[in-house]
């Protein structure tokens, strides 16, 4: 019976936290939108749980593909890359979709709290330099016209 619950215990561990775990990127709703005049698809991260796990675990994304952290409302975000094996860009949008900040995220580093720079709505994450690729800056805009009130 012993070994029974600590094979279980054991076995939430090592399985709850994998890539084949619905919050960890298979149960995720994916949209396109446009950052600019550019067309992405990006992965809906809408629950708790979804944004949580985000893309950790993944070793690679898609050209012009990433995902979006929706809130239900606007609040000072902050993003951490534990679990994330790749490097990523992000943006800061406020509830119309501007883009009010950028950084480029390093991969499993605990330390740095990437941070909106003033209550945001929406957070972008995609492949590293993707923003400055593309031409992309502040006060741009994403469109999320048909994103808004996608969190519960």
């Amino acid at each position: 019976m012993a070994a029974a619950v600590i094979f279980c215990v054991f076995g939430f561990f090592l399985f709850s936290a994998s890539p084949e775990s619905p919050a960890c990127g298979r149960a995720y709703v994916s949209r396109q939108i446009r950052v600019g005049d550019i067309p992405v698809t990006v992965e809906l991260a809408v629950t708790p749980e979804q944004r949580a796990c985000g893309v950790s675990f993944r070793d690679s994304l898609p050209d012009d593909s990433g995902m979006l952290f929706v809130y239900p409302t606007d609040r000072i975000l902050s993003f951490w890359m534990k679990n994330t094996r790749i490097s990523l860009s992000i943006a800061f949008l406020d509830s119309k979709g501007a883009i009010m900040n950028m950084m480029e995220m390093q991969p499993m580093d605990t330390t740095p709290r990437y941070r909106s720079a003033r209550p945001a709505r929406f957070a972008l994450e995609m492949p590293a330099n993707w923003f400055v690729g593309k031409n992309i800056k502040v006060g741009d805009r994403v469109d999320v016209g048909t994103i808004v009130g996608s969190a519960p």
